[in-house]
């Protein structure tokens, strides 16, 4: 018997990302992060700014970059994608 999927038929597809935090608590994560500015603090930053682009679009990101000067925290820079390439 054959499944599915060696038939070639795609399985359900997921959405590419969930949004596991609101946009709010995301913000007043990144600002902790900002404060903090270690290089874990960094990861932690850019892992919700993926989220954010994957759920909300870029210029949201750019938005948060700038409202949280993360240029010269981390050197995030306004227009750069954070969502990995696969």
């Amino acid at each position: 018997m054959l499944h599915q999927f060696a038939l070639g038929k795609s399985r359900k597809k997921k959405p590419p990302c969930q949004m596991i935090l609101t946009l709010q608590q995301i913000r007043e994560c990144l600002s902790v992060q900002a404060d903090c500015g270690g290089g874990y603090n960094r990861n932690a930053a850019r892992e919700m700014l993926a989220q954010v682009e994957c759920g909300h679009g870029q210029q949201v990101v750019d938005d948060l970059i700038r409202e949280f000067d993360l240029e010269s925290t981390f050197d995030f820079k306004p227009g750069s994608s954070f969502l990995s390439e696969k």
